[in-house]
């Protein structure tokens, strides 16, 4: 049986769902609230086209929904793919089509950053806008681009 990484929050959410999971800022998040939000952007990743062992790049500053996405795309049985919040456009592009990213995980100002390079990353077909630091299964734009 394989087992990943959101097996784990699964787990965490059965053994002890009130117990305090994640803090962030002023944001306190059980584990069975984690769980909620990690399920849902699963759902909503699979709706959005993602597949099995499809890779979703993770674009965010460290925040509730940069772990929400890494749990939910491991939960959509994707293969997350970190992308340092530091590096430039380019750098950004390099690895999206390096590593075929189907999808992206991201926040509106770093979309508009990268608004003109996205077309050129043949393999990208949705993305997936996070605000606020939150990151849940209403968050899937699903905004196709091809």
């Amino acid at each position: 049986m394989d087992f990943l990484i959101w097996h784990l929050l699964r787990n965490s959410v059965r053994r002890t769902p009130n117990k305090e999971a994640l803090v962030h800022g002023d944001q306190r998040l059980s584990f069975h609230e984690v769980g909620q939000r990690t399920a849902g952007l699963a759902i909503g990743l699979r709706a959005a086209g993602m597949r099995r062992g499809e890779r979703v790049g993770i674009y965010l500053d460290a925040s509730v929904a940069q772990v929400i996405s890494i749990f939910g795309i491991s939960q959509g049985e994707g293969v997350y793919v970190p992308i340092n919040a530091l590096l430039h456009v380019e750098q950004v592009m390099h690895i999206a089509r390096d590593c075929g990213m189907k999808g992206l995980v991201t926040t509106p100002a770093r979309i508009n950053a990268l608004a003109e390079v996205l077309p050129q990353i043949p393999s990208l077909e949705f993305l997936v806008v996070a605000g606020g630091g939150r990151c849940s299964g209403a968050a899937v734009a699903g905004v196709p681009l091809r």
